[in-house]
């Protein structure tokens, strides 16, 4: 799971001066809204992960356009690697390359920047992945291929490849892989995925 490192002491100050702007606007202080725009956007990029961050940015804005150069300025990225990826996800159609390392959002690009999707995404590559990559090795230990651990001592597959923790345990313990899957079980339950 990716943190944001923002000291919490730091978003409490922050939330403070928040609701004193609200106050003030309550008061009739109409520079309070401007301010109150500009606080909540330092709120979100000091509570949001750099992935959240990253998927989100820029192109959620319609037809804007990003280069490689910003999108590496904008995340500490590697400008040669992001350059890379974002050729890949071009020639996927994931995005569009309007010029040389310029790129726009398109219907996929859109579609994917739901929520729901973002979280289904983060579900199956952060938990579900590791089962399959460490399935060979799980072979080898000559466990026999088993769907459930019911016996004292064996582990399936899941377990194995999540230091012998159960879907439902993760969860439990991590709140961002419990919101991801509940954004995911969301989205498909109103059939958006």
């Amino acid at each position: 799971m990716q943190q944001n490192s923002e000291d919490p002491t730091k978003l409490e100050a922050l939330l403070e001066i928040i609701q004193k702007d609200l106050a003030a606007l309550k008061a009739g202080d109409h520079a309070a809204r401007t301010r109150l725009v500009d606080r909540s956007a330092q709120l979100q990029r000091a509570v949001e992960t750099p992935a959240e961050r990253t998927f989100k940015m820029r192109f959620a804005a319609g037809d804007l356009k990003v280069t490689a150069e910003e999108l590496s300025q904008a995340t500490g990225g590697d400008k040669l690697l992001i350059e890379r990826l974002m050729r890949l996800l071009a020639a996927v159609e994931v995005i569009d390359e309007v010029a040389e390392n310029t790129y726009k959002p398109n219907a996929v690009t859109h579609f994917m920047n739901q929520p729901g999707f973002i979280g289904a995404e983060k579900h199956h590559f952060d938990l579900h992945t590791s089962v399959g990559v460490r399935m060979v090795e799980y072979m080898r230990t000559g466990a026999g291929v088993e769907q459930f651990n019911d016996e004292p001592g064996k582990q399936a597959p899941w377990e194995y490849s999540h230091n012998g923790k159960s879907f439902w345990k993760i969860l439990e313990e991590d709140p961002e892989y419990k919101q991801d899957f509940d954004l995911y079980m969301a989205a498909r339950r109103q059939g958006d995925l």
